[in-house]
């Protein structure tokens, strides 16, 4: 799922790159390329390496280079992208 499409799917405002592909959720602290994580209110994005963060609104972006989704609550936000995520994983088939 792209960044764009992430962001519609919220209804939630995207700064950054709306073509990157994200394939997983993580922790903030430990995301890697091609991961989405949440920032919670009051704290401070640091040296995570996702390709997308949620943000709340009204956080000051500074000089991150990951794309950044608003919205009012991050972590709901997250949480709804992390069901979509396990909703369209294909179930592996034992034989």
């Amino acid at each position: 799922m792209k960044t764009q499409e992430i962001a519609d799917f919220l209804s939630a405002e995207l700064v950054g790159d709306g073509n990157i592909e994200i394939s997983s959720v993580a922790d903030l602290h430990k995301a890697a390329a091609g991961q989405i994580a949440f920032l919670e209110k009051g704290k401070e994005i640091g040296d995570s390496d996702a390709a997308c963060i949620i943000v709340p609104i009204g956080f000051d972006p500074g000089a991150h280079d990951a794309a950044l989704i608003f919205s009012a609550n991050p972590k709901l936000a997250f949480a709804l992208i992390a069901l979509e995520t396990l909703l369209k994983r294909k179930p592996k088939v034992l034989a």
